[in-house]
C-alpha cells in the first residue's frame, strides 16, 4: 500500500512518494525573497523579466511581508503556505484616474456604449493561459464594454484614453469556467444558510472547523444546511484510516453552531438495480440518503410531528438504529466502500430505507431525510430563494465559476422553479451565465413521463406533432398544437436561456422517433442521459435519426451530446466522433465510487480522434460542484479518501493532465451551450470572462489542486468578486 501522510504539506491522504514532489520544488517550505519583490513596479513599465518580480516564479513568494489575505499559519488565506498578496495592485495610472472604479461599467452595460473610455481595462503582468491553440499564453489583455478587444505578449501598449489598470502579479489568468453539466439551480433553492465549504472538507475536524466559521457569519436562529454535494463518508474521523468516514456527533455540532439548527442531507445514494457480476450491473440512485441533525434541529422537526404541516409524516425522535446501506440482496463485500455500522446516537438518519424506497419511488417518500427535505422547499419564501441563489453565486464566483449548462433534474419544478431565476435576471443582478435544460416529464394533457416512452412530454415541450405518416420526400411541416404557446430553444437573456433538451430525454422503443421530431424542429438539441447499457442503443438511433431526409440540420451541426458514459467504450466513442456527438463527462464517482463500477473515461475520451469532450461534477445533489475537485480526482485518480480509481480502471490508466481538464470546462465546454464562437477563451472578440487564480495549479502538490480558488472574478467585463481588492 501506498505511503499515507496526513502532514499540511501533502493535505493527507494515500499517495505515492513522487505524487508530492513538487512539494519541496515549489515553494512549500514557505520562502520569501524580498529582493524580487515587484510592489515598485510601475503597471506599464516590463522591461524586466518576470522571474525577477517574485509571484510564482520565486518559489511562490508572497506580498506584503509573507502575510495572506486573512492571516493565518504560514502566509495563511487564499495564499496558505504561499504566501499572501497585497491589496494594493493598481498602477499609478490607475490609482490617477478613480472613474475607471465608478459602477457604470460593472452593472449598467448601456453605460459603456456612451463613455467608452472608462470601460477600458487593462489585465496585465500576468501569466495568461488563452485556451486558445494559435496563441496560447499570452501576458496582458484589453477588454471594453464586456468584449476582449486584444491579446498579447510582453508589454501592453500604451493607452492615450484612460483606462483601468490591474496588475495581476504574475498569476495565473483562466477563461471563466463553465461546467458542462451542474444541477446548479436545484441547489440554488435549498433553504438555510448553506455550508458550501462543506463539500471540500475531507475530515470530521474540517468539517467542524467550517462549520464553526460560517456559524459566526450566519444570523442567530438561522438554518445552517448542507443539502447534497457530500457524501458522509468522506468525513473522515482519523485522517489516516481511509475507511473511518460519518458525520460528526450531535454534541460536536453544538458546540461549533449553538445558535442554530444545523441539517446535513446526502440526498443521494446509489444502487445496484440489476443482478449478475459485479463489473456488468447497472446502478440507479436513490434521491434521499444519510443525515445530521443538531439538537436546535432535530427539536424543531420532532415539534413538527402529528401537526398539519404538508408532508411531514412521521419522524418521531430523530435516532438512528442500524444504517441499512447494502446494496438490493447483496452485501458489503460488494461495495468499495463499506457500510458504516455505527451504535444508536441522537440525530443521525439512516442512508435510506428499503422498505419505503426503490427506484419506482425513488424520491423516499416514508423517509425521514425526504420529509424533512420536502418540508424545507414547501415552506421557504420566494425572498428567501432569491438570497440562497445570491449566496450560491459568491461562492460560484469564488471557485472561478462564471456559468453553467443545468440539467434540471429530479425535485427541480420547470415552471414555478424557474421564477426565482428570472427575478434576480430581470434585476440585473445574476452575473452568471444559465443555460438551462428542459425535461421531458409529465404535464396536464400529455400523459406522463412513462407514458408512450416520453414522447407526449416531448411533443409539448416543442408544441408541434411531426407528421410521420405522410411521405418522407415531400417533407410536410410539423403540425402546431394549438395554444402551445412559443417553444424555441434558445430564447432567454445573455445570463439566462434556454440549452434544448436534458435529462428525462424517451428512451425504448421511440428514442429513434423522438431524435427525429426533434431534427424536424428547428434548432433543438438534446443532451441525452447515457449509462451502462443506454448508451450502444442511443448512439445507434441518433445515427440513424440524423440520416432522416427530412432534418433541418444534422446532429452534429446542432451540438448533441451523451451524457455521464462512465461505461462507454472505445468503440462508442468512435461512432460519436463520426456523427459529431459531444460526450460530456462527469466526476460522481468522486464522491459515490459505487455509483457505477467503471470510470469516469477521461483518458479513453480524450485520446479519441475527432471527439469533443466537456467536463462537469453532475453535482449539486449528486456530488459536489467545485470544479477543482473534479480537476484533482481527474489528475490524481483518487476519491475523497485517497484511495486510487481511475488508475484501475479495466479500459486503461484514466487520468489525464490538468490541462486537459481545465480545457473541458472551459473552450470545449462552450461547444456544449453552442458558444464556442465567443466563449472559453481568452481571444479577441470572445466575452470577457475571466478568472484569476490564488496559486498556479499546475505546480502546486496535486494534492492541493482542489486548494485553488479566485481572487478575481469578471463576467462580461464586470468584476463579480475581488476579495483582495485587485479591480
Amino acid at each position: 500500500m501506498a505511503e499515507y501522510s496526513s502532514s499540511r504539506k501533502h493535505g493527507g491522504g494515500y499517495h505515492d512518494a513522487d505524487h508530492c514532489r513538487d512539494c519541496q520544488v515549489y515553494g512549500y517550505d514557505d520562502r520569501y525573497d524580498r529582493k524580487h519583490d515587484s510592489r515598485k513596479r510601475d503597471g506599464r513599465n516590463c522591461k524586466r523579466d518576470g522571474r525577477k518580480h517574485g509571484g510564482y516564479d520565486a518559489g511562490y513568494s508572497g506580498y506584503d511581508n509573507h502575510r495572506g489575505y486573512d492571516g493565518g499559519h504560514d502566509g495563511g488565506g487564499y495564499g496558505g503556505s504561499y504566501g499572501g498578496y497585497r491589496k494594493d495592485h493598481c498602477s499609478k495610472d490607475c490609482r490617477k484616474d478613480h472613474r475607471c472604479q465608478s459602477k457604470d461599467c460593472r452593472t449598467v452595460p448601456p453605460k459603456c456604449r456612451r463613455n467608452k473610455k472608462h470601460c477600458l481595462t487593462i489585465i496585465h503582468n500576468a501569466r495568461i493561459i488563452t485556451m486558445n491553440d494559435d496563441s496560447p499564453k499570452a501576458n496582458w489583455l484589453i477588454y471594453k464594454c464586456g468584449r476582449i478587444v486584444k491579446v498579447g505578449k510582453g508589454c501592453p501598449p500604451k493607452i492615450k484614453d484612460s483606462a483601468k489598470w490591474i496588475d495581476a502579479g504574475r498569476r495565473i489568468v483562466i477563461p471563466g469556467i463553465q461546467d458542462q453539466h451542474l444541477h446548479w439551480m436545484r441547489q440554488a433553492l435549498n433553504p438555510g444558510f448553506e455550508l458550501n465549504d462543506g463539500e471540500n472538507s475531507f475530515t470530521q475536524a474540517a468539517l467542524l472547523k467550517a462549520l464553526k466559521k460560517k456559524a459566526a457569519t450566519v444570523p442567530a436562529g438561522k438554518f445552517i444546511t448542507l443539502i447534497g454535494r457530500h457524501n458522509h463518508l468522506q468525513y473522515l474521523k482519523d485522517p489516516k484510516d481511509p475507511l473511518s468516514g460519518d458525520y460528526p456527533t450531535q454534541e460536536e455540532l453544538d458546540v461549533c453552531a449553538p445558535n442554530h439548527p444545523v441539517v446535513f442531507l446526502q440526498r443521494f445514494e446509489p444502487f445496484v438495480s440489476t443482478t449478475g457480476p459485479i463489473k456488468d450491473r447497472f446502478n440507479n440512485p436513490v434521491f434521499s440518503g444519510a443525515g445530521m441533525f443538531n439538537t436546535r434541529a432535530m427539536n424543531f422537526f420532532n415539534a413538527k410531528v402529528g401537526t398539519a404541516v404538508p408532508q411531514i409524516l412521521t419522524l418521531g425522535v430523530i435516532y438512528e438504529g442500524s444504517i441499512n446501506n447494502n446494496f438490493i440482496g447483496t452485501s458489503d463485500e460488494n461495495k468499495l466502500i463499506p457500510t458504516t455500522n455505527e451504535v444508536t446516537r441522537p440525530g443521525r438518519i439512516p442512508n435510506w430505507d428499503q422498505t419505503t424506497t426503490n427506484f419506482s419511488n425513488p424520491f423516499g417518500l416514508g423517509q425521514t431525510g425526504q420529509q424533512v427535505y420536502v418540508w424545507f422547499r414547501q415552506n421557504t419564501t420566494f425572498e428567501q430563494h432569491l438570497g440562497a441563489i445570491k449566496r450560491l453565486l459568491k461562492w460560484s464566483y469564488r471557485v472561478g465559476l462564471v456559468g453553467v449548462s443545468d440539467a434540471g433534474g429530479f425535485g427541480f419544478n420547470q415552471i414555478t422553479d424557474n421564477v426565482p431565476f428570472v427575478e434576480v435576471d430581470q434585476k440585473k443582478e445574476l452575473k452568471f451565465r444559465i443555460r438551462y435544460q428542459l425535461a421531458t416529464r409529465g404535464a396536464p394533457g400529455c400523459g406522463s413521463s412513462t407514458t408512450n416512452d416520453g414522447l407526449d412530454p416531448l411533443r409539448n415541450i416543442i408544441g408541434v406533432v411531426p407528421q410521420f405518416d405522410i411521405v418522407a420526400s415531400t417533407c410536410p411541416p410539423p403540425l402546431e398544437i394549438n395554444q402551445s404557446g412559443f417553444q424555441l430553444s434558445r430564447v432567454g437573456s445573455p445570463f439566462y436561456k434556454n440549452n434544448g433538451i436534458g435529462e428525462g430525454f424517451p428512451r425504448g422503443a421511440n428514442q429513434e422517433h423522438a431524435a427525429r421530431m426533434l431534427l424536424r424542429r428547428p434548432d433543438w438539441k438534446i443532451s441525452n442521459h447515457a449509462e451502462h447499457n443506454q448508451i450502444t442503443p442511443a448512439i445507434a438511433d441518433f445515427i440513424v435519426a440524423d440520416t432522416d431526409p427530412c432534418a433541418i440540420g444534422s446532429i452534429g451541426s446542432r451540438h448533441w451530446s451523451l451524457e455521464h458514459l462512465n461505461c462507454a467504450t472505445q468503440a462508442n466513442f468512435t461512432d460519436m466522433a463520426r456523427v459529431g456527438l459531444g460526450a460530456g463527462i462527469q466526476a460522481v464517482r468522486f464522491m459515490f465510487p459505487d455509483w457505477q463500477f467503471e470510470g469516469p473515461p477521461y483518458a479513453l475520451a480524450e485520446n479519441t480522434p475527432g471527439l469533443i469532450v466537456g467536463y462537469g461534477a453532475d453535482g449539486m445533489h449528486a456530488a459536489h460542484g467545485n470544479p477543482w475537485i473534479t480537476m484533482q480526482f481527474m489528475v490524481t485518480g483518487e476519491i475523497y479518501n485517497g484511495l486510487q480509481l481511475l488508475a484501475e480502471d479495466s479500459r486503461g490508466d484514466q487520468r489525464i493532465s490538468l490541462f486537459q481538464g481545465l480545457r473541458g470546462y472551459t473552450k470545449t465546454s462552450a461547444w456544449f451551450t453552442r458558444e464556442e464562437d465567443e466563449r472559453g477563451q481568452i481571444k479577441k472578440g470572445y466575452l470577457a470572462d475571466i478568472v484569476i487564480l490564488n496559486q498556479n495549479p499546475f505546480k502546486v502538490c496535486q494534492r492541493k489542486i482542489r486548494t485553488t480558488e479566485s481572487v478575481l472574478t469578471i463576467v462580461g467585463g464586470c468584476i463579480v468578486y475581488d476579495p483582495c481588492h485587485l479591480g
